[in-house]
């Protein structure tokens, strides 16, 4: 991430008085970095890099993917970090990692980029069942308080469900228009498109 840096260490997403270019990286499992030349990098920790902040953070989504306290930052994948116009924020939209794909996209905000980062929502999961549909919020984004029966339908006989989705692996992008969009997926169920509101 392409970030302006002033003397208190503010990050803002646009050049300015007084500002420094920095750059920023964020990995799995909260690696995070930041650098002035893009040679010379300098890691840095804030609130996610603590387990137990982080399982706090992430509770809801912990518990849907089975999750514990000690499993938490190994299974936070691909971080994708944006300024969202709209909020005045950054915005990172993380994959939240468990067993057979109980995994959900998840967005925190944070005023600086180096943190603190807040839980802002879950922004899309898979895995969803009549059996799990309670620990999501399937019932309040559709109204239903069971699960269409299209993700139940396999691709084919290798039991390849057709909407396997993967929750993870968000990238988030505005558009000419000003619409803001996010990519997720992996290989097995396809790459899918979400029109985002800011």
């Amino acid at each position: 991430v392409l970030a302006y840096e002033d003397a208190d260490g503010n990050t803002y997403p646009e050049d300015g008085s007084g500002r420094t270019k920095v750059y920023y990286v964020f990995g799995t499992q909260f690696s995070q970095a930041k650098s002035y030349d893009l040679v010379n990098w300098t890691s840095f920790t804030n609130n996610l890099n603590i387990a137990a902040n982080a399982y706090a953070i992430l509770a809801k989504e912990a518990a849907y993917s089975g999750l514990t306290q000690e499993t938490i930052i190994q299974n936070c994948w691909a971080p994708d970090v944006i300024w969202n116009e709209a909020m005045g924020k950054w915005c990172m939209y993380l994959s939240v990692n468990g067993e057979m794909q109980y995994s959900s996209i998840v967005m925190l905000t944070a005023d600086r980029l180096d943190g603190a980062w807040s839980y802002g929502g879950a922004v899309t999961y898979s895995r969803i069942t009549n059996n799990n549909i309670a620990s999501t919020d399937y019932t309040k984004v559709t109204g239903d308080s069971t699960v269409d029966a299209k993700y139940s339908v396999y691709r084919n006989s290798a039991k390849n469900l057709l909407y396997g989705v993967n929750a993870i692996d968000a990238a988030v992008t505005y558009d000419e228009n000003g619409d803001l969009w996010m990519s997720y997926g992996s290989w097995f169920g396809g790459i899918y498109l979400l029109k985002l509101d800011e």
